[in-house]
């Protein structure tokens, strides 16, 4: 790893921050770039921004081509390690990094796990075990693919994060009562309502950097979720109580999903339903999860420094 580390925004809520803090451990330069400061005023950290070792560099951290901008610059005093550990900003830094070839996420992974509806058909192109999807732009399509599906069913954007606009839908009444907030959810990203199968059983998350297309596994955490219709993380607690089989039925995917999406190297954060007939892909993000930067997994904190 580089002596400078280049952090793109933080996770915000909790101490975001704490991932400043480890890299001004670990390394003998550390810029932090945001587009506001003032993001992060509540954070117990944010005096790392005021002050002392950390270079503050304010920049449109959503638009690759300032980040393009600012990483050459940096650049040019010599080689550093990149990390964006919020999934928003993942997509403009590794176009941007890809851009002037510095190491990081390869963006065309990062597309296609943005994109729900892209990576459901990859996962069933591919024979990874994931809920069978349909996109439907209309209502009339909703009902239709939720017919063909079979109710309850999962409805969501095809783009977006944090569980925003997921909703069940136990049978059509309540699919037409739901449907107009995720299309609304929808408006400006591009995204369209995704009508999903609904899996049952216990919901985990896996903790994952690979490396040159072999995944280890950090950590497995137990999910809680909210009560129906909606689809919110209340709590985790690690580690997760797993058989051998399951475990190992776990890792062969996350192997499997590097090759899908020719992920080698990096972090990833995966969401598994463990269904009757086995675990099933919800989620791969290529990055940090949660609103804590570490503690999630035994690992994490060097984890979330290293990759």
């Amino acid at each position: 790893m580089a002596d400078h580390i280049v952090i793109v925004e933080a996770l915000t809520g909790g101490s975001g921050l704490r991932l400043v803090e480890d890299a001004v451990r670990r390394a003998g330069r550390v810029t932090f770039v945001t587009r506001d400061k003032g993001r992060y005023a509540h954070d117990p950290l944010r005096h790392l921004l005021e002050s002392g070792p950390v270079a503050v560099r304010v920049r449109e951290t959503r638009s690759a081509k300032e980040l393009a901008g600012l990483f050459q610059e940096l650049r040019d005093g010599g080689e550093f390690t990149l990390i964006a550990p919020d999934e928003q900003y993942l997509l403009p830094a590794a176009t941007a990094a890809e851009e002037l070839g510095i190491p990081f996420l390869p963006t065309a992974s990062v597309r296609l796990t943005r994109d729900k509806h892209a990576f459901r058909q990859a996962c069933a192109a591919g024979s990874v075990p994931a809920p069978r999807s349909t996109a439907a732009p209309d209502l009339a399509g909703a009902l239709a693919a939720a017919e063909a599906t079979g109710y309850p069913v999962v409805l969501k954007p095809s783009i977006g994060s944090g569980g925003y606009g997921v909703v069940s839908a136990a049978d059509a009444d309540e699919l037409r009562w739901h449907f107009a907030e995720v299309l609304d959810e929808c408006d400006g990203t591009g995204g369209v309502p995704l009508v999903e199968e609904f899996l049952v059983g216990p919901a985990v998350s896996a903790e994952v950097l690979y490396s040159g297309g072999t995944p280890q596994l950090l950590g497995i955490s137990d999910r809680t979720m909210s009560e129906l219709p909606y689809f919110m993380e209340l709590a985790i607690r690690s580690p997760a109580d797993l058989s051998p089989r399951v475990h190992r039925r776990i890792e062969r995917i996350c192997a499997d999903l590097a090759r899908l999406l020719a992920y080698e190297n990096g972090p990833a954060h995966i969401e598994f339903a463990l269904t009757a007939e086995g675990p099933k892909v919800v989620e791969f993000t290529p990055g940090f999860a949660g609103r804590e930067p570490a503690g999630r997994a035994p690992g994490l904190r060097d984890f979330r420094i290293t990759a």
